[in-house]
């Protein structure tokens, strides 16, 4: 998770302009930033690939109003828990705790510390009891428990750890069973808003491109996105000439072609779809 302000603006545009670069056998020159210089078409990037001009915007998506502001506040209230259980759980295992979703959201960090202690103690003395899940499974029948001096209830998984990076992670679970019309009404929204930007670089003669950031990793995935962005375009006249989605919710990062040109993702073979790159393997070329 992320804070509210942790876009990476400038290592997506980075990151799809290096694919861009390799595709056209051309090295990026005559990097400007129009936002930044109050253009009117005040894009992220835009620069030049040989004779062609592209023009870049970025956008971060989320799956519902407030998604991302509830998981900056998901991160300062269970962040602390696993520092609480570092060298207290099984070296070779992994642990993952399921809390709804928003339980927390308002409260301070006085009025989260008892239930952070309460949690840790619970965590270290019911991990050892678990049953060890296979692998991409859940043990079942999964069950809730309500800890005493916590006033929701929760429930712990166990696996091997075989090879995941982290050994505790927690999961929080949004109780609205369908939230496929919410995210793609951000989207719409967030498409929208950068669409006038593109068409006036386009205009212009530049190939342009749109960027859609997440870093969602349970409620958003790449085929939902291009379900949404697909629907939104049917109802477009004009588009930007390529749509990327940039995920970095995870310690790898992927960047997936949702539409280049006329052709969408469905249309590319699997492993022509995505890239895998990371934090640092990417410049921050607009500084944000």
């Amino acid at each position: 998770m992320t804070a509210i302000s942790g876009s990476n603006e400038g290592r997506a545009c980075d990151a799809v302009l290096r694919h861009i670069e390799a595709r056209e056998g051309q090295i990026r020159s005559d990097l400007s930033f129009p936002e930044k210089m109050h253009d009117v078409g005040p894009v992220e990037l835009v620069c030049r690939l040989g004779a062609q001009r592209y023009a870049f915007e970025h956008t971060r998506i989320e799956p519902f109003a407030g998604h991302i502001r509830l998981e900056a506040e998901a991160d300062r209230h269970f962040t602390p828990l696993s520092g609480m259980l570092a060298e207290k759980l099984p070296a070779d295992e992994r642990f993952e705790l399921h809390v709804p979703a928003g339980v927390l959201l308002g409260k301070n960090d006085r009025e989260v510390r008892p239930i952070q202690g309460a949690l840790a103690q619970w965590i270290i003395a019911t991990a050892p009891t678990l049953p060890i899940a296979r692998f991409g499974r859940y043990a079942v029948p999964i069950q809730k428990v309500t800890v005493a001096g916590v006033p929701f209830a929760v429930s712990l998984h166990r696996w091997k750890r075989e090879g995941y990076p982290v050994p505790f992670h927690v999961v929080h679970l949004v109780a609205e069973p369908d939230v496929a019309p919410a995210r793609r009404e951000r989207i719409r929204i967030g498409y929208h808003k950068k669409l006038g930007k593109l068409l006036k670089w386009k205009e212009a003669g530049a190939r342009t491109v749109l960027i859609l950031e997440e870093d969602d990793i349970y409620l958003t995935n790449h085929f939902a996105v291009c379900d949404a962005l697909l629907e939104i375009e049917s109802l477009v006249a004009d588009r930007p000439d390529e749509v990327y989605l940039f995920s970095t919710g995870a310690s790898i990062w992927f960047a997936v072609r949702l539409r280049i040109d006329g052709t969408t993702l469905y249309d590319m073979p699997v492993d022509s779809r995505y890239w895998e790159t990371g934090r640092n393997l990417l410049d921050n070329i607009t500084g944000r």
